[in-house]
């Protein structure tokens, strides 16, 4: 009886997942590294990112986590002294029992530091630690600030390689319109040639406008941390951000948010709480010591009894307590006063750097709007209107020409004007502190 065939294809159909499961091992899976990146679609998906990927944040951390463990060091009291003499050996014979002098000296010591260092130095540690640790939120909003402001340069440099492409095409329209009239006779051959050089330019700025587009892709990567890079969406067109117009409003801000001041302030506490610790490193340590002799009976009457020793030793500084803490507290405070005044001229240098920021802005932000409104559909019409005027024979090539580059000119700059208004926008919030990250104490 012949074999059904559905029992000669069964050994297959077992083999088959096994078959798989090797196929898919001897596969080579991709490095970490070379793993698709996430889509960044906007400035605050990038932000986002530069936060969670940037080793720069990461390395003040750990630096921060490296000095808490300074902390309980700061706290920790000398080292106990234990010693053994093999004391007062007469050298004719050099054992216990040979003379009454004669012993073995076991020996215990401890310093005693005394009040109030030991906190004095903690309060430094801690006061340091603070310090270290504000340095991080300045570093952030640094970070988030630079990204955002590569992100409206990306945006930027695709909207205007697509403005110039737009108008590489309506050049090429232009030029056919131009060699049917030179064929005709209307035209002359150095307008052609006008027309074609104008848009050989453009292809080279296109080529220009991708090298840069290319620059700042590879900063963003960077700095989010992606060596293969991934994709990042810009919008075709730039938003305008809204500002509070007020400058004292922002300084207002700057005063109260702004982690490069808070940074002098927590420096300018170190300083202090160093003055405070050398004042109070002035006062001596005591040092108490507790012995235990161990003797032997001699032949001289002696009966051996073991002997014990108690006592308490201190440095004598006063003489020159000015020279040594008195002269480092003074350090201390001079420094500590030097920083104030150094975050106060920062503060007047912010302030003058939000005025300048937030104008930029304004003015940006007026050219946008008056150009989107009047001057570039003035300039469409105008070179809608001249154009078919050239069709007919009622405007020359000048006429026409004139009108194309006033409409690429203007194209350009509204773009470049968004963009800087959106720059603008990031500078005066960075200056204001708006880029550091709310800590969940802080919710």
């Amino acid at each position: 009886m012949a074999p059904r065939p559905w029992r000669r294809l069964l050994p297959l159909v077992l083999l088959a997942p096994l078959a798989l499961a090797g196929l898919a091992r001897s596969q080579p899976q991709p490095a970490p590294e070379q793993q698709a990146q996430p889509l960044l679609s906007d400035a605050d998906a990038v932000a986002a990112a530069v936060l969670r990927a940037n080793p720069e944040i990461e390395a003040l951390s750990a630096h921060v986590q490296a000095m808490e463990q300074g902390v309980p060091q700061a706290g920790v009291w000398a080292d106990p002294m234990v010693g053994v003499e093999y004391s007062n050996m007469p050298l004719t014979a050099p054992y216990p029992g040979a003379h009454p002098m004669a012993g073995v000296q076991l020996r215990v010591s401890q310093a005693l530091p005394a009040p109030g260092k030991i906190g004095a130095r903690q309060a430094l540690a801690r006061q340091r630690v603070t310090a270290d640790r504000s340095a991080i939120p300045v570093r952030q909003n640094e970070l988030v600030a630079m990204v955002r402001t590569l992100y409206h340069e990306l945006a930027l440099h695709r909207q205007l390689a697509e403005v110039t492409r737009q108008h590489i095409a309506l050049v090429e329209q232009l030029s056919d319109v131009v060699q049917i009239a030179y064929e005709v006779g209307r035209a002359a051959q150095h307008e052609l040639m006008q027309l074609q050089v104008l848009a050989d330019r453009l292809r080279d700025d296109l080529e220009d406008l991708g090298q840069r587009e290319r620059s700042s892709l590879a900063r963003l990567n960077a700095a989010l941390h992606r060596n293969e890079g991934g994709p990042i969406e810009t919008p075709a067109q730039t938003a305008l951000p809204e500002l509070a117009p007020s400058l004292d409003a922002w300084v207002r801000r700057v005063q109260a948010d702004q982690p490069e001041l808070a940074r002098f302030v927590e420096a300018a506490k170190v300083e202090g709480v160093a003055a405070d610790r050398a004042d109070a490193e002035r006062h001596p340590d005591v040092t108490l010591t507790l012995g235990y002799r161990v003797r032997r009976a001699t032949e001289m009457g002696d009966a051996g009894e073991d002997f014990v020793t108690l006592g308490a030793q201190m440095p004598l500084p006063w003489l020159w307590n000015d020279e040594r803490w008195g002269a480092e507290a003074a350090q201390h405070r001079a420094a500590r006063r030097a920083l104030e005044a150094s975050r106060d001229a920062l503060a007047d240098a912010l302030r003058g750097r939000v005025d300048a920021a937030l104008e930029r802005f304004r003015r940006s932000r007026d050219k946008t709007e008056r150009y989107e409104e009047t001057l570039i559909p003035e300039a469409h019409r105008a070179l809608d209107s001249t154009f078919a005027a050239y069709r007919v024979g009622r405007a020359d090539f000048g006429s026409v020409y004139q009108a194309e580059l006033l409409l690429l000119d203007l194209e350009r700059a509204v773009r470049m004007a968004r963009s800087e208004a959106a720059r603008a926008a990031v500078e005066v919030e960075m200056l204001a502190g708006a880029y550091v990250p709310v800590t969940e104490e802080e919710r």
